[in-house]
């Protein structure tokens, strides 16, 4: 088990080092929308079984109307080799009211599909899209966790693409979700959803919409379910049938894109299980291309590099312990085009993970996942890159570092012992992997970008929005500073829980220095509080000196006071209102670090001296107001 793990490591690393190169393109296939849901609460609207049994059960009832509907029950039979007591069953009992229609297990979703256009004629391919399968009602699904966690590292600026076979929204939905401000004219997302050729044409090389927000462009080489909402939405744009997929038909754009992405960048297939022929049959052409200009070499290197070494080499996630054929065949294809010997072994070893990796994915406790969900994979992906965008932003030449060393020369080593705590390097997720886990109680947005927004702007974060290292390479990292100091080196998720607070929308945190208790607000300069503003805070700040550190990266802002009003509850009527006037010390957070340099690299004194500029906010603010000097005051009237 430990040598699978170490091997799962290896090959974990080595694509997350892809994604921070801006090399990986994300190949979405059905198992990744296997579990949304529908706005209506349907659970099973894009279940590739439930397509099935709704095409079986059409199939039948349209069979019972034919003259010749016992051959095509003899036929359904013998293909799916049925026994003799299910065809008998089947030829002679079709019209009977008892009748139940057969499971069909070989017949592929391509098969059934294109059986029912051949039992309807040219009126089939419209019923097939509109009333059986209903496509156009995909857009109403809600995104899974795996689409947000993609939407994410296309925050980070990681990816910018994404290649995708399913019909629904979900990919530009939560894309559009990760930002605070709706998005509801598809013409002005930053999802660029590219299904047909004047859609290529148009978009292709968008980077950029309004505002200079990264566009994510998302291809969808079978057709966008999105297209039919109008009467004029062509049926034939939605491939589903056999014969459709077996090519890419009109759509040579599709292909012509596809081969490039093969060629150079690397591909991840994620749900990617059932039967895509046009993408097989085109993997494996650009596969004998490299076999032709590059011949394999017995120790399946080219000059000084391995097959899953090289720039373009594929990875496949999948939800079984097995590969399926279709996966394996991609995989395997590369290998020989690089290698004289290739192995089956190499091909689990080196890039695909299965349900054999989840003792890495999950530990090896865990008895609830038997699978390699798409939404754990994503999941973990996006932690493990989180990790090390981190500590990128936490390096020497990090804004936040630079900033912090005018006041606190040992800066660099006090953000290097916060990222030991949060990001240590035996946790290839983290320390705490929960925050940066989406939970469906908090409208999925995970913990860490609730407390961004809470520090950051009013009211509560729109569902599915990420506050990004990139839009946010100064607060973020302050903001797991301030926290460090709070909970300390071997503070964990329940010391978290018990000093970091949202109470009334507001981001508060608690800290603790020689048994002394100071808890202060904590705010980006966009949410400090205005003179004579509203306020509703918490109890426990409203009989004290209410301090609000402000996470700013300028370098002249001082401490002020603020004259806010608190409304509060009477307590011998509780719809009795009563409202205050209280004072607000608003202290930019390097005041807090003053004198800090004698506790050098010394996590515990600088916590001290740290929590002591804290109680003294009233005197810092004094020495930053504006004084009358001596001569001033003398002066005759």
């Amino acid at each position: 088990m430990l040598a699978t793990s170490n091997r799962t490591k290896e090959k974990f690393e080595r694509l997350l080092s892809r994604f921070l190169d801006n090399k990986v393109v994300p190949f979405l296939g059905a198992g990744v929308s296997n579990d949304a849901e529908c706005e209506d609460g349907y659970s099973d609207v894009a279940k590739v079984k439930t397509w099935k049994n709704k095409l079986i059960e059409a199939i039948c009832s349209k069979i019972k109307e034919l003259e010749n509907g016992k051959q095509w029950y003899a036929w359904c039979c013998n293909y799916e080799n049925c026994s003799k007591v299910t065809s008998k069953s089947c030829v002679n009992g079709a019209e009977s009211k008892k009748y139940k229609p057969p499971k069909c297990e070989t017949l592929s979703l391509g098969q059934l599909c294109e059986t029912y256009i051949w039992l309807h004629g040219d009126y089939g391919q419209r019923a097939l899209v509109r009333e059986v399968l209903e496509i156009e009602k995909l857009v109403k699904m809600i995104p899974c966790p795996a689409h947000y966690y993609i939407a994410f590292l296309a925050r980070e600026g990681l990816i910018d693409e994404v290649i995708t076979t399913n019909y629904d929204t979900c990919m530009e939905r939560a894309y559009a979700d990760t930002f605070p401000v709706p998005y509801d004219d598809k013409n002005k997302s930053p999802a660029v959803v590219i299904a047909n050729l004047e859609d290529y044409r148009e978009k292709a090389t968008k980077s950029f919409i309004e505002n200079r927000m990264s566009c994510l462009k998302i291809y969808k080489i079978n057709g966008c379910a999105r297209n039919l909402l109008n009467l004029s939405g062509k049926e034939e744009n939605i491939l589903l049938t056999e014969r459709q997929l077996q090519d890419w038909r009109e759509r040579h754009w599709a292909r012509d894109f596809f081969r490039d992405r093969l060629r150079s960048r690397t591909i991840i297939f994620s749900g990617f299980g059932s039967d895509e022929p046009q993408v097989r049959h085109t993997a494996l052409q650009v596969v004998e291309e490299f076999q032709m200009i590059n011949p394999p070499t017995e120790a399946g290197g080219n000059g000084n590099l391995y097959w899953w070494e090289r720039p373009n080499a594929p990875y496949i996630a999948a939800y079984d312990d097995h590969l399926s054929f279709n996966q394996l065949q991609i995989l395997y294809a590369y290998i020989q085009a690089h290698s004289n010997s290739p192995t089956i072994e190499e091909v689990y070893f080196k890039n695909a993970f299965t349900a054999v990796d989840l003792s890495f994915f999950v530990g090896e406790n865990n008895e609830l996942d038997t699978k390699l969900r798409a939404d754990l994979f994503w999941e973990r992906i996006f932690q493990g890159i989180f990790k090390k965008l981190l500590i990128r932003y936490c390096s020497r030449d990090s804004i936040a570092v630079a900033y912090l060393s005018g006041i606190f020369p040992a800066a660099e080593i006090i953000f290097q012992q916060m990222l030991e705590w949060f990001v240590p390097g035996d946790k290839p997720f983290g320390a705490f992997p929960a925050i940066l886990s989406l939970k469906k109680e908090n409208n999925n947005v995970m913990t860490l970008a609730r407390l961004v927004w809470y520090a950051k702007y009013k009211g509560k974060p729109p569902a599915g929005w990420y506050a990004s290292l990139k839009d946010e390479p100064f607060l973020i990292p302050f903001l797991l500073l301030l926290i460090f100091l709070a909970v300390g080196e071997n503070g964990g998720e329940q010391e978290i829980a018990a000093k970091v607070s949202t109470e009334k929308e507001l981001l508060s945190i608690t800290f603790f220095s020689n048994n002394h208790k100071v808890k202060a607000l904590i705010a980006h300069p966009e949410r400090a509080f205005q003179n004579q503003e509203l306020v509703d805070l918490p109890d426990d700040f409203k009989q004290r000196n209410i301090v609000q550190i402000i996470i700013s990266e300028g370098l002249r802002e001082k401490p002020r006071r603020q004259r806010i009003k608190i409304s509060s509850t009477d307590n011998r009527c509780k719809r009795c209102k009563q409202m205050y006037i209280s004072s607000v010390y608003q202290i930019p957070l390097r005041e807090l670090f003053r004198n800090a340099y004698v506790a050098s690299a010394n996590i515990n004194k600088l916590r001290s001296i740290f929590c002591e500029n804290l109680k003294k906010v009233v005197l810092l603010y004094d020495e930053a107001r504006p004084h009358l000097s001596r001569r001033d005051r003398v002066k005759p009237i």
